[in-house]
């Protein structure tokens, strides 16, 4: 027995249509969080001490169609040091001849498994700065999300 359900097939091409845009719509709403929380973070590590200021520049906002998220990267090379800390020398600071200096190159490491609105080991300068953040990005999701179904729903 043969079972014909009439229009199943442009019922499919059209949720095929729609999840390719969808997809876009998605990657939209999560590109205006990673801008705002990296413009926030920016901003606080530029008001911090002049090595942060200097590494403000290693935060970049990253988004695609699953996640927003910002990443701190090692350009300048003291960036990652200076936001996560460190638990040994490095640079020309690990020269043997600095082996006795009591001075400290960067804070302590805070490790890298730190969640948005966690108090502990949130990263240095910029950890509050994101963590106050975190009210106005669930607005942004909760708007993005009432207009795609706005769009997908039109007659409700």
């Amino acid at each position: 027995m043969t079972v014909y359900i009439r229009g199943l097939d442009e019922f499919r091409r059209e949720l095929r249509r729609v999840d390719s845009k969808m997809g876009n719509e998605v990657r939209k709403i999560h590109r205006r969080v990673a801008d705002l929380v990296a413009d926030r973070a920016k901003a606080a590590a530029m008001s911090g001490v002049p090595q942060a200021s200097r590494a403000a520049g290693a935060i970049k906002a990253r988004a695609s169609n699953k996640s927003a998220k910002i990443e701190t990267v090692s350009r300048p090379p003291f960036a990652l040091g200076v936001f996560w800390g460190q638990r040994q020398r490095s640079g020309w600071y690990a020269n043997p001849r600095y082996a006795a200096s009591t001075g400290r190159q960067f804070d302590d490491w805070v490790g890298n498994q730190w969640d948005p609105g966690e108090h502990g080991g949130k990263p240095y300068f910029i950890g509050d700065a994101i963590n106050r953040s975190l009210d106005e990005v669930d607005d942004i999701y909760l708007d993005g999300i009432d207009e795609l179904a706005r769009r997908a729903f039109p007659n409700h």
